[in-house]
């Protein structure tokens, strides 16, 4: 009885990033007979077998290739969408962009690294048991052809029995840079939601404070209010100097009065609206800063550019915080000067004028002329507006 037997390992055609496992093919045959009979097949089994064995093979590892390259473009389209997130300084194209990417690899790129190893077991596996077996009884024809031509003579009863076992060695290796792109787009899974709620809370922020056109009516309500003291100091001034004729004056100071009433009203009212919203757009920045610290590690850029957005706004907002202090003091003073006013109308209509007369006096030495307080207002809410405009927004031009 005779034996020989041998090994070889075969590999499968890596690709930049996908390192497939290679496959060991170990083999044996025996056969008995005449010493003679036993010389011819060794010789032949030396000369061909692994050769022809190996060549099938490497045929099945080209084909067992195929889908790595398939793998491989869906990796660089990966790597791409990955880079286009990169770029990204704003919470709406950033947003838009993992969105692409997460339709590029719903399940990330291990998955398919999963899915190929089963493949591959399973293609090797089909390989042994279906070609191989039939690679085994091709041969043996062929062989037993040559030794009945080499002998020249009938071989009865002889027969080569062969064992070939191919097997899958190690798994697919994914390269380091293509390690770090699945590792990054496992954490994107955080930075999806921090973006829309850093869009949700930047389109909050944009529907509060329709600042520009309460500035509008704070400017309106200041001309009023400035026409109407200026109306209510100069007749003031008038009866002071000729209280004896100021009968038919009296009910004109009593309508300035209500009209500054009226106006101040307004004012407090416009205030109280202001402050109402401040005290929102406050609790909206903060929620704004809570999502876009969120992204420091995953999408730098945005978590930069959103910072300085927030902390230009929070500065604005304390602008007009000091400005809406400043205009709440002058409310007081209005309140004094209207209760002046007030107990000037009573007087006039009680008479004596000589009292009259004093009061008025009083009244038209204080300064209505209200320079700054609602002026500093407006320019306040001016930059608070346009900071405010690009929380949660984009930062550049959509290309």
């Amino acid at each position: 009885m005779a034996r020989i037997n041998g090994s070889f390992t075969v590999e499968i055609a890596k690709t930049c990033d996908l390192t497939p496992p290679r496959l060991e093919c170990a083999w044996d045959a025996e056969f008995d007979g005449d010493p003679e009979f036993e010389k011819v097949l060794l010789a032949y089994y030396r000369k061909h077998f692994e050769k022809a064995l190996k060549a099938l093979v490497l045929e099945k590892a080209r084909a067992l290739a195929v889908p790595l390259g398939s793998m491989q473009r869906h990796i660089d389209a990966v790597r791409k969408a990955r880079a286009h997130v990169d770029r990204q300084t704003d919470a709406d194209r950033a947003l838009a962009a993992l969105d692409q990417l997460k339709r590029l690899a719903p399940e990330g790129i291990r998955k398919q690294i999963k899915d190929y190893q089963h493949y591959l077991e399973g293609a090797v596996d089909n390989i042994r048991r279906q070609q191989l077996a039939v690679f085994s009884k091709h041969f043996e024809a062929e062989v037993m052809g040559h030794a009945r031509k080499s002998i020249r003579r009938e071989i009865r009863n002889k027969r080569v029995r062969h064992g070939i076992n191919l097997t899958v060695v190690g798994f697919v290796l994914l390269g380091t840079t293509a390690a770090i792109l699945a590792a990054a787009i496992t954490s994107f899974g955080t930075a999806i939601p921090a973006l829309a709620g850093l869009g949700m809370a930047g389109a909050s922020i944009a529907g509060v404070t329709s600042l520009l056109t309460i500035a509008k009516s704070i400017k309106d309500i200041h001309d009023l209010e400035r026409r109407s003291m200026r109306l209510l100091v100069k007749n003031t001034t008038d009866m002071a100097a000729e209280l004896a004729a100021t009968s038919t004056r009296i009910d004109d100071v009593g309508k300035h009065v209500n009209d500054v009433s009226i106006w101040l009203s307004r004012r407090l009212e416009i205030t109280a609206q202001l402050q109402a919203r401040l005290r929102l757009m406050e609790r909206n920045l903060e929620e704004v800063g809570e999502d876009a610290r969120r992204l420091r590690t995953t999408v730098p850029q945005v978590y930069r550019a959103q910072m300085a957005r927030l902390e230009e706004s929070q500065s604005n907002l304390v602008k007009v915080r000091l400005a809406c202090e400043e205009s709440t003091a002058r409310s007081d003073e209005l309140k004094l000067a209207l209760r002046s006013a007030s107990l000037l109308v009573a007087a006039l209509g009680k008479i004596p004028y000589a009292g009259a007369k004093g009061i008025a006096d009083n009244l038209t030495r204080l300064d209505f002329k209200d320079p700054v307080t609602y002026l500093g207002m407006l320019d306040a809410l001016g930059g608070l507006a346009r900071a405010s405009a690009g929380v949660g927004k984009a930062a550049t031009p959509h290309r």
